[in-house]
């Protein structure tokens, strides 16, 4: 047989081959994962997020889906220098519990004792600050995204049972980051890496010593104080819920109503006695009410008399919320929410910015 023919031969025979393997063998969807914790969202009671310098905690309400978020800023641990090796005789290097002096050395003239401090001593760095108390905020529409990513908890891939010696080399000997997640009575501890080299993913150990590649958005939300999953609104009911409110500033009570509450674009608000006149400082006021965010939780209950305090009611009369606000200070000013445990301090100037407006309000349309 001519050698040119039996080549293609042999060539037509690999490739059929091939082909055929291809046709057989099981498509891998690109978008293929594996299990790493299994779990139903409904049945996840808590995830816990540690770092360095934050601890997080999501913890479902008693028979109910919405979450609270307790977020709490730490001080990192003191870095350790390490203590460099001293070359021995012969060139290798010696650990620091290796080093001794010469027993027979002598100190130059004019040197410090060996116990003395050197003269040029830094002064000793003040402590740490003590860690800020945790702060517990409702969740925002974002927890459902964290839900649908870690229950179940699902990975890019598996590496198997890593040696311990490689540990180190994906961040998983000394891990400063971890996940926990729990299903009622049952708790899963997941131990957080370094991000792969040139990669979207992070090594992340389970319990039983397998490692896996977690893609880095599961753990996106969580990380850096979960800022992104905070609800600082001071008010917790949405407006479109809203149908009256009652806002008191010293003695004196005004009653407005909310029409097309539903309507983002149309919704305004009027006075009860001529209900379709829309009240143009009233409905912009109360925009700037539902923008009002918390600062931060104030350390005492405020004393006195609230300066302003609106009630919202909703259908029926369905009493929704309470807030009062006492007149702020040079930068701050103290409010109490229905919504929330703890006084609250708000910004000065969001504060103003409703106090300011209240005589024109009280009056307005009549």
């Amino acid at each position: 047989m001519d050698k040119s023919l039996w080549g293609h031969t042999v060539f037509a025979v690999i490739t059929a081959i091939a082909a055929y393997v291809a046709w057989t063998a099981p498509s891998l969807d690109a978008t293929e994962t594996v299990e790493m914790i299994s779990g139903a969202p409904a049945s996840l009671t808590k995830v816990s997020w540690h770092e360095e310098r934050w601890d997080v905690s999501l913890v479902r309400r008693a028979k109910s889906d919405a979450f609270d978020i307790t977020v709490q800023r730490l001080n990192p641990p003191p870095k350790v220098p390490k203590v460099p090796k001293a070359d021995t005789a012969d060139g290798t290097e010696a650990d620091a519990d290796e080093q001794t002096e010469t027993p027979d050395a002598v100190e130059p003239a004019g040197a410090e004792p060996a116990d003395s401090e050197p003269a040029n001593s830094e002064e000793p760095k003040e402590p740490l600050e003590a860690p800020k108390p945790a702060e517990t905020f409702p969740t925002t529409d974002k927890m459902a995204d964290i839900l649908a990513k870690v229950a179940p908890l699902e990975a890019a891939r598996s590496l198997g049972k890593v040696a311990t010696e490689k540990l180190a080399a994906m961040g998983l000997d000394e891990p400063a980051s971890r996940l926990i997640l729990v299903f009622g009575d049952k708790e899963h501890v997941v131990q957080i890496g370094d991000a792969t080299f040139g990669g979207g993913d992070i090594y992340a150990l389970r319990a039983d010593g397998e490692v896996f590649l977690l893609p880095a958005a599961t753990l996106a939300n969580m990380r850096h104080g979960a800022t992104a999953l905070q609800d600082k609104n001071v008010i917790g009911t949405k407006q479109d819920e809203v149908v009256r409110l009652n806002v008191t500033a010293g003695v004196e009570t005004r009653e407005l109503s909310q029409r097309h509450q539903k309507d983002e674009k149309t919704r305004f608000f009027s006075d009860p006695a001529e209900p379709d006149e829309k009240l143009e400082l009233a409905s912009k006021w109360a925009e700037r009410l539902w923008r009002l965010r918390v600062m931060r939780f104030a350390d005492g209950a405020p004393g006195g008399t609230p300066t302003l305090a609106v009630e919202l009611f909703g259908e029926n009369g369905k009493a929704l919320d309470v807030l009062q606000i006492w007149t702020p200070d040079d930068s701050e000013a103290i409010a109490v929410s229905s919504r929330y445990e703890k006084p609250l301090l708000i910004a000065k100037t969001s504060a103003d910015s409703l106090l300011k407006d209240l005589p024109a309000l009280l009056s307005e349309g009549r």
